[in-house]
């Protein structure tokens, strides 16, 4: 009688009074649960090469964005947001529905930019602030992976004068350039 209901897709009581569900079931609600992963996975992969598309379309406006000699630029998801080419819906996480917190990476090899979504480095970012002591400075600021090469550092101007180029954080004789390894103090 337990093998025919079984056949029949019927629920089965077990040994200890409890239902289960047929192989038949059991097999059917796991390739559903599959599918829909297999769907979030995909999604999630459309989202990111979206984002990565228009991190491009951002730093053909803002070329001041690109790495340069062998190095890598960071572009948060916040500063997509602010510059106004992306909307709240392509940025959440298509299974928790939270806004994603990567980065796009970009990596100058050769004069040529790799683009590449990352979550963890932009947990460990480092914001370096410049200060032109009275000049015009149209960046402000930049993010920078630990460790990695600052790229492309602003030039402020001021009328008068001529840049000499950034020194650290307490006027250190060191001076910062873009192939400075960043690091934190």
């Amino acid at each position: 009688k337990k093998e025919k209901r079984e056949k029949e897709g019927k629920s089965v009581k077990t040994p200890k009074g409890k239902s289960k569900f047929s192989n038949k079931y059991s097999d059917r609600i796991a390739s559903i649960r599959e599918a829909d992963e297999k769907a979030r996975i995909k999604t999630q992969k459309e989202q990111i090469n979206t984002l990565i598309n228009i991190a491009k379309i951002y730093t053909n406006q803002n070329t001041e964005k690109l790495p340069e000699n062998n190095s890598i630029s960071v572009i948060t998801i916040q500063e997509l947001k602010e510059s106004g080419l992306i909307n709240k819906s392509q940025i959440l996480d298509p299974k928790t529905k939270e806004e994603l917190t990567g980065c796009i990476l970009i990596k100058d090899e050769n004069n040529k930019y790799n683009y590449e979504y990352n979550e963890d480095t932009c947990n460990n970012l480092i914001t370096v602030t410049f200060d032109p002591q009275g000049g015009q400075l149209d960046q402000t600021s930049k993010n920078v992976i630990p460790n990695e090469t600052y790229g492309i550092l602003p030039t402020p101007t001021k009328e008068g004068y001529t840049f000499m180029g950034w020194n650290g954080k307490n006027k250190l004789a060191i001076p910062v350039e873009y192939a400075t390894a960043a690091e934190t103090r």
